[in-house]
């Protein structure tokens, strides 16, 4: 199995994986830590890092679209809300 991330693929999931946990930092300010932003933030990125190269790496790019430099979107966001989800329960 071959990994061929670029650097834009990783930089879309760190921004999505920011602005998540950015967002649950806001929603829960009173009930959580301060670095609740970090916590589901990393567990977003890794959860969907995890779903695109892993789960779903051996399919081909005809199989699962869109693919991001490398990085299979729509999957890494699948993957990345159920890791996030774990991390607030």
């Amino acid at each position: 199995m071959q990994f061929d991330l670029g650097l834009e693929g990783p930089a879309l999931l760190v921004g999505i994986s920011l602005a998540f946990g950015k967002i649950a930092q806001a929603i829960f300010r009173s009930s959580a830590t301060r670095r609740l932003w970090l916590i589901g933030g990393t567990a977003r990125f890794s959860g969907g890092l995890f779903a695109s190269e892993v789960v779903w790496g051996s399919l081909t790019g005809e199989e699962i679209q869109p693919i991001v430099d490398g990085l299979a979107r729509d999957e890494s966001l699948l993957g990345a809300s159920s890791s996030a989800s774990r991390s607030f329960s």
